[in-house]
């Protein structure tokens, strides 16, 4: 199977490539509830860290028009940074990682670069429209065989079950 370089996904469209993706077979694509119960985590998470971060600034730091550029530079700069740090770094945001799930390029089989789960995160971003958003979310309902939302297949990703690679220890008696 060859592997793309993720620096420059432009030159290289999944339409032209000749090869075939991975059988699901060799991975599981994640099921919507798994993934749901993860984003439900993930939002749950960024809002503890946006308070937990943004609270002293919030507090000391008010500028006399009563806003606060520093507490929404630092919101801005979690929000737009949570997911495609997170999961450059390893391999899944901390919702995913609790459950069990993991974002990897569909193609490739290898985890997805940061270039490419920013693309992903800035395509979700776009899908804050309402009527976007319940489509992208649905979408993995119907989705065969990945089970892909539009972000992951504009993006050429897939969220999949992380593989359990620990053996059980057997005693002997």
């Amino acid at each position: 199977m060859t592997v793309y370089d993720d620096e420059q996904p432009w030159l290289h469209s999944a339409w032209q490539r000749t090869e075939t993706p991975p059988r699901a077979g060799q991975w599981v694509p994640a099921a919507f509830e798994v993934r749901l119960l993860a984003y439900v985590l993930d939002v749950f998470f960024l809002g503890l860290l946006v308070t937990a971060a943004a609270l002293p600034f919030y507090l000391w730091d008010i500028d006399e028009d009563g806003t606060n550029s520093v507490w929404t530079s630092l919101v801005l700069a979690l929000a737009v940074g949570y997911s495609p740090v997170l999961s450059a770094i390893w391999g899944a945001t901390p919702g995913k990682r609790l459950c069990g799930l993991r974002v990897m390029r569909l193609l490739t089989g290898r985890p997805a670069s940061f270039g490419r789960v920013l693309l992903r995160h800035v395509v979700h971003g776009f899908m804050l429209i309402p009527l976007l958003f319940l489509l992208t979310h649905l979408w993995p309902l119907w989705d065969k065989p990945y089970r892909q939302t539009l972000h992951d297949k504009w993006t050429h990703t897939v969220v999949v079950r992380q593989h359990q690679s620990r053996t059980r220890r057997r005693t002997t008696g």
